[in-house]
């Protein structure tokens, strides 16, 4: 009887020995495996909403709301022939300054609305083009253009578009061209003639 009881004490130890053991290395694991989780997920969100920035909609933003933003204004131009009134400007996003000149940009339309006088003039986003950012050799530009209309040709106007930066002078890929209405506040984009060139805006000698 004796031997029995002996014999059944060891087992206990055993076993309870061997659960002890195996709790104390599962705990940290677990610790570990939900830390590892937590930066992952943490990592992954911050990914999305650095991402998500310029894939959300501008218009209706007001300066102040964009300028928040982590991007970088690549450029700033006003509309030149809306001069005399000075409403609108040109403005071109990207996520950082190395991709403003691969095509991943967002081209947005400011309409100021205050004064020409005022310093540090609030404005507001009134329309948008985003840039897909397939081509390093991509640019958007605003470019001014002397372009036919019901068979004559237009004083030259205020346009966007979208390029491929060759290095040269003069640019000879242009995939699509927008009018910019500064009557209506949009961006209007129009049938791109056949052969359609024009000066580097960005081509230093």
């Amino acid at each position: 009887m004796k031997h029995y009881l002996r014999l059944t004490g060891l087992i206990l130890f055993f076993v309870f020995s061997c659960n002890t053991k195996e709790n104390g290395q599962s705990e940290p694991k677990t610790a570990t495996n939900v830390t590892d989780s937590i930066k992952k997920e943490t990592a992954t969100i911050t990914s999305k909403e650095e991402k998500s920035i310029l894939d959300t909609s501008f218009i209706d933003k007001e300066g102040k709301e964009i300028e928040a933003y982590p991007i970088f204004e690549c450029s700033g131009t006003l509309v030149e022939n809306d001069l005399e009134t000075d409403r609108y400007a040109v403005a071109i996003f990207s996520k950082n300054i190395e991709q403003c000149w691969n095509g991943k940009s967002k081209v947005v339309l400011e309409q100021f609305l205050d004064a020409p006088e005022t310093q540090n003039r609030p404005y507001v986003i009134v329309d948008e083009i985003n840039g897909t950012g397939k081509n390093k050799k991509r640019r958007f530009s605003m470019v001014y253009l002397n372009l036919p209309d019901n068979g004559e040709y237009d004083e030259r106007e205020s346009y966007v578009a979208d390029y491929e930066e060759n290095g040269k002078p003069v640019i000879t890929k242009v995939y699509r061209i927008w009018k910019i209405d500064t009557r209506e506040g949009k961006f209007k984009e129009v049938l791109k003639p056949q052969k359609l060139t024009f000066n580097n805006p960005d081509y230093m000698e």
